[in-house]
């Protein structure tokens, strides 16, 4: 039979444990429910155009839509401490040149730990109509501006022991990007920001 004394440390330590436990808790919550979105950064954009319909010879080329295809990159990082900044199924990104649209992607599904990035690698597809070829045709040559829109769902998750803590929200980034050359395939990220809400 243990003695009191035994019974007091064994309360003791238990206590201790306890208090530990709903600290740690406590900690993981709140960093959670304060978390960062993660942070978005276009590395690279490579446009290609091509007919999507074939004239015939009742109707002249500059009536059939031009075909974009964009080849993006997107560096995402998870800047918080802990956890995990996941990305679920159905978010989309978007490029537009002169808010012309020029193609749409369906962004991944995405884990990404605690300070941690990775690239994703994206085609976005789209269509122009002619009256906006010409607009389009100068990007074989210079640098110029292109704005990218990125609509996100945000899985963010930790873990405390065996409890998993959860938060969900709707990201939404837009990125300015100055490309050289965007319609060569060496084309050159000169400088670009992304500002998330």
């Amino acid at each position: 039979m243990d003695s009191p004394s035994k019974k007091s440390i064994y309360e003791c330590v238990a206590f201790s444990l306890l208090i530990a436990y709903l600290f740690t808790t406590f900690i993981v919550v709140v960093v959670l429910a304060n978390g960062k979105s993660p942070r978005f950064n276009i590395d690279r954009i490579y446009i290609q155009e091509f007919n999507l319909t074939s004239s015939s010879s009742s109707s002249s080329s500059s009536d059939n839509p031009l075909a974009m295809l964009t080849e993006i990159e997107i560096s995402i990082t998870n800047p918080n401490k802990i956890g995990y900044n996941n990305i679920d199924a159905g978010g989309n990104v978007t490029i537009y040149y002169n808010t012309i649209p020029l193609g749409t992607g369906l962004m991944p599904k995405l884990e990404l730990a605690a300070h941690k990035t990775k690239t994703v690698p994206m085609t976005l597809m789209g269509r122009v109509l002619s009256n906006d070829w010409k607009e389009i045709l100068v990007l074989s040559k210079g640098k110029y501006t292109f704005d990218v829109d990125l609509k996100v769902p945000l899985h963010m998750i930790s873990t405390t022991g065996k409890s998993i803590i959860e938060r969900q929200i709707n990201i939404k980034s837009h990125c300015g990007v100055v490309v050289d050359m965007p319609m060569a395939e060496d084309s050159k990220v000169i400088s670009g920001s992304c500002a998330s809400r």
